[in-house]
């Protein structure tokens, strides 16, 4: 090939090196990560192409100031040094991150290399020992190849002992792939030497780079891909048990009550056997219509759910429970089944055992939040032991997860219990 097309081979390369950049790599990145050494590659590896084109447009033109043109061909032999250092650099990185192998990169080790390399290279310009420059800007070729080759492998010597180390841990196609990075830049140096085709070294090592980015690339997404399955796979388990959670409030036993308790009533007191019949269909409607909801209901939703349900307990056992309601807030959202198990709990746990006693439900709000509590004067529990049960968690999980609020939980023995549920107003905005 001639100068002028080996110049437009490698302007060729570069706008691809240059497209590349601009679709993945620009913007800040983490230092010393795969990601940091990969963008710096990429504009190294766009420099060491634009300074071979000055070159081989020297060439082209065999006139110009030929000490201008050594130094030029010095920076660009020092730029692909540094370019197989940052390359090198990547892989570690890469490997380290990816497959948790931790090797040091031998620092010592290249710049020993990288002086000796530089010396003798630069030396040559003089003493002739690996090139000869004539006065038309044309190397004459001694040991060029030969030493450029040898100094590629020992260059990539730490890039191989990495991928030996962490071959175990690699999936086959990545051990594929980073066999290719390492060999391909060895294999181009001798295709060079035996074709004479000057550019094939700069632009193998463009496709190399474009090789890395589309084979990480693909691994990566199909691990976003992998995780993202995994991640609705643990979303559907998690709204399973939600479910489970929300069909378990109606307790086989309260229903077996509840029944035992409108067959009582019907011989009784007819009418009374009727509301409550009614209450409890309207309690059970509520909670089959509840089950599977994943957004938030209306606050006078759930306030409706809990009174069918204190109705209904009413009407169980006349005159042993009070309700009270001191509701100040109404326009604002929660995650359903948020307050009816609240107080089925008061009931069942602290009026019921104490024998009767007061429920009260209220809401307000001030400038940040909206409140609602469930007070009662039922037997209360010792406060300072841990609140468990999957009840309590499942309510707690699900209002941090759909309007970032929280439960908290005030008891004494022998005076009763306070929730009260916090719910911050620029969450809740969003319903």
């Amino acid at each position: 090939m001639t100068a002028i097309e080996n110049m437009w081979v490698e302007l060729y390369m570069a706008a691809m090196v240059f497209i590349l950049y601009i679709l993945g790599c620009r913007g800040k990145k983490e230092r010393n990560t795969s990601p940091w050494y990969y963008k710096y590659c990429l504009i190294m590896l766009m420099t060491v192409l634009l300074t071979d084109v000055i070159i081989w447009f020297f060439e082209f033109r065999g006139k110009g100031i030929f000490w201008v043109y050594c130094l030029i061909w010095a920076v660009n032999f020092i730029l692909c040094i540094f370019l197989m250092l940052l390359y090198s650099l990547y892989l570690f990185a890469y490997i380290k991150e990816n497959y948790k192998v931790e090797v040091r990169f031998p620092v010592h080790y290249f710049c020993f290399i990288s002086f000796i390399a530089i010396f003798l290279w630069i030396s040559s310009f003089w003493n002739k020992s690996i090139f000869v420059l004539n006065i038309k800007f044309y190397p004459e070729y001694t040991y060029l190849f030969s030493f450029v080759v040898i100094l590629i492998i020992l260059l990539l010597l730490p890039s191989f002992y990495v991928f030996i180390v962490a071959r175990k841990k690699m999936e086959r196609r990545m051990r594929i792939l980073f066999s290719i990075y390492s060999l391909l830049p060895i294999v181009a140096m001798f295709i060079e030497y035996l074709t004479e085709i000057n550019c094939i070294f700069y632009s193998s090592t463009a496709l190399l780079i474009l090789l890395v980015y589309v084979g990480i690339n693909q691994k990566n997404r199909l691990i976003a891909y992998n995780q993202s399955v995994e991640l609705q796979a643990k979303e559907s388990e998690m709204k399973e048990t939600e479910q489970k959670v929300m069909m378990g409030n109606i307790q086989p036993l309260f229903i077996q009550t509840v029944l035992a308790s409108i067959a009582d009533m019907a011989e009784k007191d007819p009418k009374r056997a009727e509301s409550t019949t009614s209450s409890f269909a309207t309690y059970l409607r509520m909670n089959l219509n509840s089950v599977g909801k994943n957004e938030p209901v209306p606050f006078e939703e759930e306030l409706k759910h809990a009174d069918s349900y204190l109705e209904l307990e009413e009407n169980i056992r006349p005159g042993r429970i009070h309700v009270e309601h001191n509701i100040e807030a109404y326009n604002f959202f929660l995650p359903v089944l948020t307050l009816q198990p609240i107080v089925e709990n008061a009931i069942v746990h602290g009026i019921i055992p104490k024998g009767g006693g007061t429920i009260k439900l209220w809401s307000r709000e001030d400038e940040d939040s909206f409140y609602i509590g469930v007070d009662d004067d039922g037997i209360g529990f010792d406060s300072t032991l841990a609140v468990k049960g999957v009840g309590i968690s499942n309510t707690r999980s699900r209002l941090e997860k759909f309007c970032g609020g929280t439960v908290k939980i005030e008891s004494e023995k022998g005076k009763g219990t306070k929730v009260t549920i916090k719910i911050p107003k620029t969450t809740n905005m969003t319903f």
